[in-house]
């Protein structure tokens, strides 16, 4: 505060172009001010996000997580070894499927008919999709049309 009732006392007692001169060198000041903090940052910064820096404990920590994971994995194996699940049947494919589908649903490929009739498909409706993409949205729709179909019937 003593400094800027010094700073106003010189200033009152200047004339109009010796305070624009004192302001201008005022703001020259506080931008030197800025641009070395600023660098200041920027060198702090740098040296706390060194890579090489980060590679000792990162390097640690990855290899504390792989052994954590590698005990509780062997550590679970012990103990469930005693005590052996006895192995259950897969059903067969044809009782995964609901009973409601139609057999035709499941017995043609659709996903690969697709690359039988893309050539024959209008060059425009071909510019705008992929095969891959058509594939995959005919293999997720084709069960839920069929079954929309079998509701509908």
């Amino acid at each position: 505060m003593a400094n800027d009732t010094r700073k106003l006392t010189k200033v009152s007692s200047a004339s109009l172009d010796e305070m624009i001169r004192l302001a201008e060198l005022d703001l020259i000041a506080r931008e030197d001010r800025l641009w070395r903090g600023a660098a200041t940052l920027k060198v702090s910064v740098k040296q706390r996000l060194n890579p090489r820096r980060l590679l000792v404990p990162g390097l640690v920590l990855a290899g504390a997580v792989t052994a954590a994971v590698a005990g509780w994995r062997l550590w679970r194996r012990r103990s469930h070894r005693h005590s052996p699940v006895p192995m259950q049947r897969m059903p067969e494919p044809s009782s995964l499927r609901p009973k409601y589908l139609p057999a035709m649903v499941y017995a043609v490929p659709w996903a690969s008919v697709v690359n039988l009739v893309w050539p024959l498909l209008p060059a425009a409706w071909r510019r705008h999709a992929a095969p891959g993409a058509v594939a995959d949205g005919l293999a997720l729709t084709a069960p839920w049309a069929a079954r929309w179909l079998a509701r509908r019937g």
